[in-house]
């Protein structure tokens, strides 16, 4: 058996759908935890009703056993590193047995239903893996998944070329993920990623500093930390219809979240200075108020 777990925001409907149309499709034995953050007593009610879902505290009181979905009412929005963890902590307090957690977004469609079955064979048949994902496309094919460590100057020469001319610097990490064989790479799509729970929780579990996003780079630097890796199986494949929750609660903010987040990953994990860590964070501020008023204009065009 593993457990599943899925960070919800706001969205109960969709993780309703998620656990019904898709992870059901899994050929291996599955329990699955909703972190609800920022939830409601009535969200709470709606996943109980519609998946049978077992609804505990953050503290897991209300816990019963022998519950095949277990839902966390977490009032607060603990972003997702933390919500995660709590994810794995009440595994681990209530159901030792599980050896694998597959970490999950409520908007993947599962393509191989073997998926799980293939990345746990693979995980105990290579050695020094920690992190292990299927081949992650987007809707209209494209991979997101794996990616070379990123660059905290390419970013800043990206958004500098961009104010000054318009144009786009072409991202070499596209190029080099979407020809990806099968083995080991830097970083990964956070979004369908299994770990074995010791592993998981030896490198420390995910950074509870980081809001959302930059959770996969410093996941797989942590596990470095501990001799282990993250590793790409591209025979099994999913779907990840991204930004479905972060562009309707996000919108505009989304790419300045996502510098914070790289940020604090350049600088506590891959030994940037502060000076340019604030040459970046101040470059991204800059580009999301021209975002935000190029958005304000076409507003008032249309208007």
């Amino acid at each position: 058996m593993i457990a599943t777990i899925i960070v919800g925001y706001k969205n109960e409907s969709l993780t309703t759908a998620y656990i019904q149309q898709e992870l059901s499709k899994l050929t291996v034995q599955n329990l699955v935890v909703v972190v609800n953050n920022a939830s409601t007593p009535e969200s709470c009610r709606y996943l109980e009703e519609f998946v049978g879902a077992c609804v505990v505290q953050s503290d897991f009181s209300g816990f019963q056993p022998d519950q095949p979905v277990y839902v966390i009412h977490v009032k607060e929005n603990l972003g997702f590193a933390k919500a995660n963890n709590l994810g794995v902590n009440f595994v681990r307090t209530f159901f030792p047995q599980v050896a694998y957690v597959l970490f999950s977004n409520n908007d993947i469609r599962i393509i191989d239903a073997q998926v799980v079955d293939v990345l746990i064979s693979k995980y105990e048949s290579v050695k020094g893996i920690g992190i292990i994902t299927p081949n992650i496309l987007s809707a209209d094919g494209t991979r997101q998944t794996p990616m070379p460590a990123g660059s905290l100057w390419h970013g800043v020469r990206a958004d500098l070329l961009y104010l000054l001319t318009h144009i786009r610097l072409k991202d070499h990490r596209a190029e080099a993920c979407a020809s990806a064989q099968e083995g080991f790479y830097d970083t990964f799509s956070e979004c369908f990623f299994l770990s074995r729970v010791q592993d998981y929780v030896a490198c420390g579990m995910m950074d509870p500093h980081t809001f959302l996003y930059a959770e996969g780079n410093i996941l797989s630097e942590r596990m470095s930390r501990i001799g282990l890796g993250y590793y790409f199986v591209p025979s099994v494949s999913v779907i990840h219809d991204n930004g479905t929750t972060t562009s309707q609660h996000i919108g505009p903010d989304t790419a300045l979240l996502m510098a914070e987040s790289n940020a604090y990953y350049y600088k506590h994990y891959r030994g940037y200075s502060s000076l340019s860590v604030g040459i970046y964070l101040l470059l991204a501020k800059v580009m999301n108020r021209l975002a935000k008023a190029k958005q304000a204009f076409r507003a008032s065009r249309t208007s």
